[in-house]
């Protein structure tokens, strides 16, 4: 947004190619990270009877997690450059995409076996990508990218950069993660409490987080605004 600012097109799409290598990265520790809670969970004591579940809801949705990362990037680049619309566009078709694809991989269906709770997690995974590949057509077609289009052709890599972008989004990536993250863990440490307390919790959850949603809307477009502003 502050390049856009300046009118310093030609640096919009190496820092932007930064940013997807940066997200990449995070996403493959995200993944792996998932795959490797078995002793956290023993840890935390969680009830034995759901560790399966949570072991292979997390196994499920860990590859979707660098597809998440590369899709939150895309987004970060069509907010910078002031064309919103298709994140709306794209947030709503994988909602549709999602109802569907969850019924099919929890309960079965078209070839698919019912696969539970872990099929939630392969369902998110599903969406996580088909949202990344909409997200890379949109801006790969559309016009409003031509001054600054992101492509990978030339090749960049400024590890100097790279390093600018993950100081300066670490801490936001940081306070986003922890205010998120503990109320997953709340319900891991209530889980013995059995299935009926920890989903009660869940839906609760979810109106915390459509409230969260509100200062978190309109924290990004001031932050695309003043990056504009410092550029001018």
């Amino acid at each position: 947004s502050r390049t856009l600012g300046a009118q310093d097109y030609h640096r919009i799409k190496p820092i932007a190619q930064q940013g997807l290598w940066l997200s990449l990265a995070v996403g493959l520790a995200g993944a792996l990270l998932l795959r490797s809670v078995s002793p956290i969970l023993q840890w935390m004591d969680v009830a034995q009877e759901l560790r399966p579940l949570v072991e292979g809801y997390l196994n499920a949705l860990s590859w979707g997690i660098p597809g998440a990362a590369l899709f939150l990037s895309l987004r970060s680049y069509t907010e910078a450059m002031a064309h919103t619309r298709p994140v709306l566009l794209i947030s709503v078709a994988g909602l549709l995409i999602n109802i569907p694809s969850n019924y099919l991989f929890i309960y079965g269906g078209l070839g698919l076996p019912a696969m539970g709770a872990v099929g939630c997690g392969w369902a998110t995974t599903l969406v996580f990508w088909a949202m990344t590949l909409m997200m890379g057509l949109y801006i790969r077609r559309h016009s409003a990218y031509r001054p600054a289009r992101l492509s990978l052709n030339p090749l960049h890599v400024e590890p100097n950069t790279a390093w600018y972008i993950l100081r300066l989004g670490l801490p936001v990536g940081l306070s986003i993660f922890f205010e998120a993250s503990i109320f997953a863990v709340i319900a891991l440490l209530i889980s013995s409490l059995g299935p009926e307390v920890v989903a009660g919790h869940q839906i609760a959850l979810n109106f915390t987080s459509l409230l969260f949603m509100i200062p978190l809307s309109l924290a990004l477009p001031v932050t695309v605004r003043v990056g504009n502003a410092r550029g001018r």
